[in-house]
């Protein structure tokens, strides 16, 4: 009895594998998938950061130069 009930296990074993095989790489394809659009996200987000804060800190450093400009001009 025990040799009919190991032999179908035995057979579906490779399907088994095959099936483990299978969801190991759906897996690991989501998962690279999801960090490289989390990669890309993350790189979007610092590219509009750092373009607003140029945009603060150029126009700020220009208007304490010019302002020191004129204080220099005024003296």
């Amino acid at each position: 009895m025990k040799h009919l009930f190991r032999t179908p296990y035995r057979r579906n074993d490779g399907v088994v594998k095959l099936v483990s095989r299978l969801k190991v790489l759906i897996t690991v394809q989501v998962l690279v998938r999801f960090f490289a659009s989390l990669r890309m996200t993350v790189h979007i987000i610092c590219c509009v950061c750092q373009r607003e804060w140029w945009n603060l800190t150029i126009p700020t450093f220009t208007h304490l130069t010019n302002m020191e400009g004129i204080r220099e001009l005024e003296n």
